[in-house]
């Protein structure tokens, strides 16, 4: 892998990680706020101080001072991504990209399940008799790699599943028979066992 390569993976990660910050602060979600504004929140989330994330943007401190004093929102959203407050965001931000990256998860399961039933309606494409290969639409035959996903989680989809997502939905997670722990390993046992 090259160096490029795995900035590009880092940068997607931050990204990733960004995007969900702005899931979380209002002002900073908003389509019309300033690039840089944005920028410099993201630096500040990652740690920087409020000199260092606009040395970072290219702007001074002084502006960044005058958008802390006349910026709607600014203030706030500045002291969320601040050292003392960055902890708690840090919790809804995992959260947010894990339930986000769940939800990708299921929509590819779903998609499984309906092509495993014949259910898929798309575009796709099939060859004749003869190997030729033609476009055309309706749910797709399912290949192997297809049925070795389906297999998998097939397993994943079970009451006792069930029970502990609705646990974890509820925020039901200090009782004595839930542990996130046991949840994740059942999880990659389930797995490994196909």
């Amino acid at each position: 892998m090259t160096s490029i390569q795995r900035n590009d993976e880092i940068i997607g990660l931050v990204d990733e990680e960004n995007a969900a910050v702005a899931g979380i602060l209002p002002y900073y979600a908003r389509e019309n706020t300033n690039t840089n504004l944005r920028q410099f929140l993201e630096h500040r989330y990652a740690g920087f101080s409020r000199a260092e994330a606009a040395k970072l943007i290219g702007l001074t401190i002084q502006t960044i001072n005058k958008h802390l004093k006349d910026t709607e929102g600014f203030r706030e959203a500045d002291e969320i991504c601040s050292t003392g407050q960055r902890a708690e965001l840090k919790k809804q931000v995992i959260s947010g990209v894990f339930s986000r990256n769940m939800w990708l998860v299921m929509l590819q399961d779903h998609k499984i399940l309906k092509k495993a039933h014949g259910l898929l309606e798309e575009d796709y494409v099939a060859f004749d008799d003869e190997g030729r290969p033609y476009k055309t639409f309706g749910s797709p035959p399912m290949e192997e790699s297809d049925w070795d996903y389906f297999h998998k989680m097939r397993k994943l989809y079970s009451f006792d599943q069930w029970q502990i997502v609705e646990k974890l939905l509820a925020g039901d997670t200090k009782s004595e028979d839930f542990s996130i722990q046991n949840f994740v390993m059942n999880i990659q046992q389930n797995i490994r066992s196909n």
